[in-house]
């Protein structure tokens, strides 16, 4: 919807005005009606206190099904967010272990895709749980664990 606000400084004012004028980015007046009648009728708390709740237990469920699938992974980054790091054991290929993962359908993204720098570090997998139903997470994490071999 490309809705989003801003609080700038005080002396920061003028020059992002400035800018949302020379980039023409606007969105339309009824996108901005429906998200401020969404807000005031508390209609996004709502929301946000169901998908949290829908999240949590996706979350957990990956949580629990890497504790029986995988083990020897060790999990980091559940707190937040919609994904969490898998560390995998020292001396796993990263990589190979992804492809193996995406050759059985389970879309998974190697940590190091995302780094900036050559440090040396253990290897993990980023996985996702937004998207994924309750089952697919279940399915998809016995398939990690198969292609973890």
């Amino acid at each position: 919807m490309r809705l989003a606000w801003v609080v700038p400084p005080s002396y920061l004012i003028d020059d992002v005005e400035n800018v949302l004028l020379v980039t023409g980015v606007t969105p339309p007046t009824l996108d901005q009606m429906a998200v401020a009648s969404f807000i005031e009728d508390a209609a996004l708390e709502r929301h946000l206190r169901s998908m949290r709740r829908n999240y949590r237990a996706k979350r957990d469920i990956l949580i629990g099904a890497l504790g029986t699938h995988l083990p020897e992974v060790r999990i980091s980054g559940a707190a937040a967010g919609l994904h969490l790091l898998a560390w995998l054991p020292d001396g796993t290929d990263e990589h190979a272990t992804a492809m193996r993962a995406r050759r059985s359908g389970v879309g998974v993204h190697e940590l190091h895709r995302y780094c900036t720098t050559h440090a040396s570090s253990a290897p993990a997998l980023v996985l996702g749980f937004a998207l994924p139903s309750e089952s697919e997470l279940r399915t998809a994490t016995g398939l990690l664990g198969e292609a973890m071999v």
